[in-house]
């Protein structure tokens, strides 16, 4: 009767070894399943950013001058630079707080540009407009970095004061 007894065990046991990799077969099957039919499942559309046409909304001239007076390339010289900018919004009271945060940072960013340059460098009707276009640069990267997500821009830069002596 143990002998019996120790069969019936030994069955059991034999019984158990064959269930594990049969089990672990039919999860690897499943798995793999699930993982192809993820993969190859069409992809769910993505919220499309609504694209923005700047361009139609009304150009803004920014309230506040902004001035410099610095000496550029050698302690000789003089200069004084004053600019105004426009820019163009989608909602103006939210590009109006993002400008007036990101002021104390553009005034340095700009003045750093200016005390780069050397006299040559600022005379001239060339020099002029690239110095402009450079300010222009500056005001979108510092207010603006993202101009997708903030749906605004720095569109132009006037020279209000430009004296070199």
């Amino acid at each position: 009767m143990a002998d019996d007894k120790e069969k019936k065990d030994g069955e059991n046991e034999g019984g158990k070894s064959k269930v594990l990799p049969i089990l672990l077969g039919v999860i690897l099957v499943v798995g793999g399943a699930v993982g192809v039919v993820a993969m190859t499942a069409p992809k769910k559309p993505e919220d499309e950013k609504k694209s923005v046409d700047l361009d139609s909304f009304p150009a803004k001239v920014w309230p506040d001058k902004l001035s410099w007076t610095f000496n550029p390339g050698t302690r000789r010289n003089v200069a004084k630079i004053g600019i105004s900018f426009e820019y163009k919004a989608e909602d103006d009271l939210k590009a109006q707080g993002i400008i007036l945060e990101g002021m104390p940072k553009a005034r340095s960013r700009i003045q750093i540009l200016l005390l780069g340059k050397k006299v040559d460098e600022l005379t001239g009707g060339d020099n002029a407009l690239q110095l402009k276009l450079e300010m222009r640069d500056i005001l979108n990267e510092t207010f603006f970095p993202n101009p997708e997500e903030a749906h605004a821009k720095v569109t132009d830069v006037y020279f209000d004061e430009y004296l070199i002596k």
